[in-house]
């Protein structure tokens, strides 16, 4: 009951703390309300997002709280309510722990702009505790569900790109068929296709980081072989384990070696193997098409360690 109590208390705060939805906060609404028209595991996952920054930005307001509360007249109040904070955080996370992809997930927009989950019947409001901090608060929702999915599929407005250096690299994004299964696919081509939606957080993760490190090995090798250096695709190897903070790459039969941080490449030697071919057409700026069935067999030793 007294848990049911301060989830109320927070619930109030939210949405007297919520502005006038402009900016971040409205381009995290156009894709909250393509959210809810999508497929179940897509929704799962954008719930885990929001509330993984709500359980942060609560946690932090408890703690300020506490700070306050150190000292002077309001010093009972004050913790009161940070424990009620600290209660409904909680509570919030252990609910996020549960989710699975066929949890029932239904994203939806208040009159007011606040974005609201209903998981499995239980009502999460997602906004910050003060209206200073929302415009801040929504883009770390739309910065942690865009590095899953691409958000420009969702709005057009918006890009899901990272950016390391000068370069904008594409993350991958998620399609999901009943006969084909899930997929992970990049926009220049490749492409990996898992059988079932067991573990699909993981498999996303482990996806996400294989199209980081491909991107980091691609720009080294372009550099490598703009200064001269010739690639035989026959000897490409990673050297090093996998917990190692940098790997050599093989080139060639010559001595010649490219330094990268490739962890999550080095572990999966066969995955690497498959997708020699993309990388090497990738390297000379040529479109290729590559599809990589049953994923989750080449993936093992990522999947499960």
């Amino acid at each position: 009951m007294r848990l049911r109590h301060a989830a109320g208390a927070v619930l109030l705060l939210i949405s007297t703390a919520l502005p006038a939805v402009d900016g971040t906060a409205s381009r995290l609404n156009r894709i909250a309300l393509a959210i809810g028209k999508e497929v179940q595991p897509v929704r799962v996952d954008f719930a885990k997002a929001a509330i993984a920054e709500v359980v942060r930005v609560y946690m932090e307001e408890a703690q300020v709280a506490r700070r306050e509360g150190r000292t002077g007249k309001r010093r009972r109040e004050l913790l009161r309510w940070a424990g009620a904070v600290d209660a409904y955080a909680t509570e919030l996370a252990s609910i996020s722990e549960t989710l699975t992809p066929e949890t029932p997930v239904d994203v939806s927009i208040g009159v007011d702009g606040s974005i609201c989950l209903n998981i499995g019947g239980r009502p999460v409001m997602v906004g910050a505790p003060r209206a200073s901090e929302q415009a801040g608060f929504a883009q770390r929702i739309i910065e942690r569900f865009c590095a899953a999915y691409r958000c420009e599929d969702f709005t057009p407005d918006i890009e899901n790109v990272v950016v390391t250096g000068a370069r904008q690299v594409q993350l991958p994004v998620w399609s999901f068929s009943q006969t084909a299964g899930p997929a992970c696919s990049t926009a220049d081509g490749l492409e990996l296709q898992f059988r079932t939606l067991q573990d699909l957080s993981r498999k996303r993760e482990i996806c996400t980081r294989l199209v980081a490190e491909l991107n980091l090995m691609l720009a080294g090798l372009v550099r490598q072989i703009d200064t001269g250096v010739r690639i035989d695709w026959n000897r490409v190897a990673i050297l090093g384990v996998q917990n190692a903070e940098r790997q050599q790459v093989v080139l060639n039969g010559l001595g010649n070696t490219l330094t990268v941080s490739v962890p999550s490449l080095a572990a999966v030697p066969a995955f690497l193997h498959r997708v020699l071919p993309w990388l090497a057409a990738r390297t000379k700026g040529t479109a290729y098409h590559l599809v990589l069935l049953n994923a989750e067999e080449i993936l093992t030793p990522l999947l499960y360690p």
